[in-house]
């Protein structure tokens, strides 16, 4: 009977899988999100009494719905536990489930991990021949060099993946690497190219029926926008991508399209509101357990306060991001790095430098925990800074 229960359940999350990539994506993601009960009850009895293969393509069917709906931490301890009995499973499989590993771990700002579980995806693909599995593994190192800050490497990969979806036919891997590539530009302070990478991804990202991705791509012609100093284009776009993916009740990017939509309203000399929005999308990633998210907050919430006219606050906000940022062996895109150099710039001016110093010291040795709460505002937090 258990055999048959995980048999029902892992046909229907592998047909659950292609659907959550077209026009039917809410209707899966809320099927999956009521059998969430027995897909797990199905998974650990696979884990547990041998059925490995079976177990590993129910992970690797799950996981593009973990990350949908936000389940990073389970989604990583449910791939690791699978890996950790793989051994002898097919290579093709268990590649697979060393991708979505690698991604999981690089949303929680484990980069170490996240290497070696893509590097050994990628070394079991090329042994393979499977171009779209080594297109899929180069995709994902993309993200990690990018947030180690090796930018030369980032591009590199994302064209190679890029190239390899092509010779594939792979129409979904060709629009995301477009997308990528167009947020590298961005990030690099090329809004042109990144606006015409954003928009040829776009236009194939509808002809796919992905409306999950049409609004990702949307959500960063945003951010080009707010480059282009176009605050009325960023803030409606933003608008409709919130509205999109809270509907589809996907947590990482109600909390992107918050810490953006705050940073625009900002710039419209909305301190307040932007200040809510931008502590709605720490409380967010802080949820997820996304680290890397979580300094990208802090760092969003030391610009409002600057705004705000706290530059004390925005010191020691800045202090933790930067020393979770050295902790995670990451670091700011050039044009965020930008844009906060003269934020700590006007705040050094602002304070002078002994008393910079000392409450960017103090945010910096802040235990993160109580640097969330102080950055969200909750009244014990406060009284302990005062403290």
């Amino acid at each position: 009977m258990r055999r048959l229960h995980l048999m029902f359940f892992l046909r229907l999350a592998e047909k659950a899988e292609p659907g959550l990539q077209g026009e039917e994506q809410l209707a899966w993601l809320n099927r999956l999100e009521v059998e969430q009960g027995n897909m797990h009850a199905a998974l650990q009895w696979a884990l547990v009494s041998g059925e490995i293969e079976s177990g590993l393509r129910l992970c690797g069917a799950l996981a593009e719905f973990w990350e949908m709906r936000g389940y990073y931490t389970e989604g990583r301890e449910l791939l690791g536990r699978a890996l950790e009995c793989a051994a002898e499973a097919p290579a093709g499989l268990r590649a697979k489930v060393l991708r979505w590993a690698g991604r999981f771990t690089e949303r929680q700002g484990d980069l170490k991990r996240a290497q070696e579980c893509l590097e050994e995806s990628l070394e079991l693909g090329r042994a393979l021949g499977d171009k779209l599995g080594i297109a899929q593994s180069l995709h994902r190192l993309a993200f990690v060099a990018g947030e180690r800050c090796d930018y030369v490497t980032e591009r590199t990969l994302y064209e190679q993946a890029l190239a390899l979806y092509r010779e594939v036919g792979d129409k979904r891997g060709v629009a995301d690497a477009l997308h990528n590539l167009g947020v590298f530009t961005l990030e690099q302070g090329d809004p042109a190219s990144a606006r015409a990478f954003l928009e040829e991804s776009l236009t194939l990202k509808r002809t796919l029926g992905d409306m999950l991705k049409v609004n990702h791509s949307l959500l960063y012609l945003a951010m080009v926008a707010r480059l282009e100093g176009d605050y009325e284009q960023a803030a409606a776009l933003c608008q409709e991508s919130l509205a999109f993916f809270r509907e589809e009740g996907d947590k990482r990017r109600i909390a992107r399209c918050l810490q953006i939509l705050g940073r625009v309203v900002k710039d419209q000399g909305n301190g307040e509101q932007a200040l809510a929005l931008c502590q709605g999308s720490l409380s967010l990633f802080w949820e997820l357990g996304a680290k890397l998210a979580v300094a990208d907050s802090l760092w969003a919430l030391g610009g409002v306060a600057l705004a705000q006219g706290q530059p004390e606050r925005t010191a020691r906000l800045f202090g933790t991001a930067q020393a979770l940022h050295t902790s995670l062996n990451s670091g700011l895109s050039p044009i965020n790095k930008a844009e906060y150099e003269r934020d700590i710039a006007a705040a050094r001016a602002q304070l002078g430098e002994a008393a910079f110093v000392a409450a960017w010291m103090e945010g910096e040795t802040m235990p993160l925990e109580q640097a969330v709460e102080y950055a969200l505002g909750t009244e014990n937090a406060q009284r302990r800074t005062c403290e």
